[in-house]
């Protein structure tokens, strides 16, 4: 793998969908309370908001940069890159990958569906994500030995 890789990510139509689905189920159990007149216009003024908010929503993360010394560089705009540390836990899985990054001033959760971006950059990620080198470790002792 050639160091640094530069992943651009954008919004998973899949998780999107998940979450409109559990939206629509919830709404519709709703539906069958008796809400009155009132009570099922203020949930359609409620589920509109949802849909609008769904179509403007904007990812806070658009680009994750994968360095060869285990660091990982963030960028709200593909032209602005700030130094992050991985938080653990983190999940990896063939469909869906969690992990949380902090930087200086915020921390995100990013969930990363295959449908974020593009099949190898996803199989990189995995991959760098499960065998990355922690910073300050020296991996000629051991993994798990910090040096210093």
């Amino acid at each position: 793998m050639r160091f640094p890789v530069v992943i651009g990510l954008r919004p998973s139509f899949f998780l999107r969908g998940a979450g409109l689905l559990a939206h629509g189920v919830a709404a519709s159990a709703l539906l069958g309370l008796d809400l009155g007149l009132g009570g099922i216009a203020a949930l359609a003024l409620v589920v509109l908001g949802a849909l609008l908010a769904w179509r403007a929503g904007r990812p806070s993360i658009v680009g994750l940069k994968l360095l060869a010394d285990g660091r990982i560089e963030i960028a709200a705009s593909l032209d602005e890159w700030r130094s992050a540390e991985v938080i653990p836990p983190l999940r990896i899985h063939p469909w869906l990958t969690v992990l949380r990054v902090r930087s200086e001033d915020s921390a995100h959760v990013l969930a990363i569906a295959p449908d974020s971006l593009a099949c190898e950059d996803f199989r990189r990620l995995r991959l760098w994500l499960a065998w990355r080198r922690r910073p300050g470790t020296d991996l000629r002792l051991g993994p798990e030995t910090v040096s210093g």
